[in-house]
């Protein structure tokens, strides 16, 4: 039986806790890790901002059926879509940040994932290929990750629309959406280091729920705060390596 320790939330956010404290006693490598974060966090956040500007245009625009409804009906309505057409933004944003910060700083978030393992020990040597294949695979597998999880964030969008008890059940289920999507992330660059991409990913993930969740649902909160991501990219990078370290303690090799 897999021990509760390796699998539980608790263990998931511990090693978030971690991996921030590795990188905090390692301050070079964690300005080093704010450059691809920061470059990234300004041109997304720059488009949320402009997606906002204009919201209330583009519903307008969407909506033209509601233009025969009472006007307080109808400015209502718009409102709401509005408000969580930007929430939606700022969801996709948390995700698209993550996957684009990766590949922009990957040469760097490998390192600092490999510095992580040699520090703790058996560091696998990891393929064997060039850092352009890795990057191509990396964009593939991000975007397939991504294509899975979008429709569940127009489920988030819809449930959203029900007025309060809509935003209390959206924010949770975007949270345990954007989190699981956000771990699977982060935990690329260890997992490669070990031969186990995509498809086994998915699989450990399945596996062991409660620890991915328990370290990519705080992440994705964490995320939501501006600039806070920069902040703490390197040091989520370093507490996924962590996670795959004790996820893989206990789980089958893939087949060659």
């Amino acid at each position: 039986m897999e021990s509760t320790r390796r699998t539980g939330v608790v263990n998931g956010f511990a090693c978030l806790l971690r991996g921030i404290g590795f990188v905090a006693r390692r301050p070079r490598l964690w300005a080093l890790g704010l450059v691809p974060a920061l470059v990234t966090f300004v041109v997304l956040t720059g488009l949320v901002v402009l997606l906002a500007v204009f919201a209330d245009d583009l519903v307008t625009w969407a909506t033209p059926f509601a233009d025969g409804w009472s006007r307080t009906v109808r400015d209502d309505v718009r409102v709401l879509v509005a408000i969580a057409l930007v929430l939606l933004a700022v969801w996709v944003e948390v995700l698209v940040f993550v996957s684009l910060t990766l590949v922009i700083g990957q040469p760097f978030y490998e390192r600092l994932s490999r510095i992580v393992d040699e520090d703790l020990g058996n560091a696998p040597a990891g393929p064997d290929e060039s850092w352009q294949r890795g990057a191509r695979r990396a964009v593939g597998e991000s975007l397939a990750v991504l294509v899975r999880t979008l429709p569940t964030g127009l489920l988030v969008f819809l449930v959203g629309l029900v007025p309060v008890v809509g935003q209390v059940l959206g924010s949770v289920l975007g949270a345990l959406v954007g989190g699981r999507f956000l771990a699977l992330e982060l935990m690329a660059p260890a997992t490669e280091r070990r031969g186990v991409y995509l498809r086994e990913r998915l699989a450990l993930a399945r596996r062991h729920r409660l620890g991915v969740y328990g370290f990519g649902v705080p992440v994705f909160v964490l995320f939501l705060v501006p600039f806070l991501s920069v902040v703490l990219m390197p040091g989520a990078v370093a507490g996924a390596t962590l996670l795959v370290r004790e996820l893989t303690e206990t789980a089958p090799r893939p087949a060659p």
